[in-house]
């Protein structure tokens, strides 16, 4: 940990956090007790807060175009995330209905058959939109290590 944190400048960030991530796996498989875990994880703190700054930097140094369309993707990632939990609350609310005696089964079915619809065509709606922000990052990524 101490040895990627000093040799920060020199490393890219995606290697950075290649390192940090294996770093915390090999403490969590290790067989250390939970206060040495703790004290290890204590001293990978500042290197969290380097890639913070790498990734922050990185924003920065976005075109106003660039940043401006990575933040409309995640703004629409975001309103979709929200749809999705809406339609998740609506689906648990009809299948709950469905238990009542009180309810037309077959039009509460209809309905949770096309609620699953509208979920299943938001989940796509949200794993397109993720790829389209991790290819635009990937790109700014790439020049930005061009530059």
């Amino acid at each position: 940990a101490e040895e990627l944190i000093s040799s920060h400048p020199t490393i890219e960030l995606t290697q950075l956090i290649q390192k940090r991530d294996q770093l915390v796996k090999e403490i969590q498989e290790s067989t250390l007790i939970k206060l040495e875990k703790q004290e290890i994880e204590r001293l990978l703190k500042p290197l969290r807060d380097i890639i913070v700054d790498k990734q922050e930097k990185q924003l920065l140094d976005l075109s106003d175009d660039e940043r401006k369309t990575l933040e409309n993707l995640k703004c629409i990632l975001k309103d979709r995330k929200e749809r999705r939990q809406e339609i998740k609350n609506q689906l648990k609310t009809l299948r709950q209905s469905v238990d009542s005696f009180d309810v037309d089964f077959e039009k509460t079915m209809s309905q949770v058959n096309e609620e699953e619809d509208r979920l299943e065509k938001t989940s796509l709606g949200i794993k397109e939109v993720e790829t389209k922000i991790q290819f635009l990052q990937s790109q700014l990524k790439a020049k930005n290590d061009h530059i």
